[in-house]
């Protein structure tokens, strides 16, 4: 028994691969021209739509260094929410 290293296995998968392709034609030229056509039609696309610039937004800085910003935000945020949703079962 001879000894096939993985390179000739590669080969032969490759080629069988080719093979298998070549026999579907409508599969293999979809697979080869459909991705050039979508990547000109993005191409087109983007030369005809004009980007906006916009301004910049600065926001002011926040103290991060304690959690009352969290705590107001989500914990007690949270809370509202929970006694609204209560509330209303009533």
């Amino acid at each position: 028994m001879t000894y096939v290293n993985s390179w000739d296995k590669f080969k032969l998968l490759l080629w069988k691969n080719w093979i298998l392709q070549w026999n579907n034609k409508w599969q293999l030229i979809l697979e080869l021209l459909l991705p050039g056509l979508f990547s000109s039609l993005m191409v087109l696309i983007r030369a005809l739509v004009f980007a906006e610039p916009k301004s910049t937004i600065d926001y002011p800085l926040l103290n991060i260094s304690n959690l009352d910003l969290f705590k107001e935000a989500v914990v007690d945020g949270y809370k509202r929410r929970f006694f609204l949703m209560n509330s209303k079962k009533r």
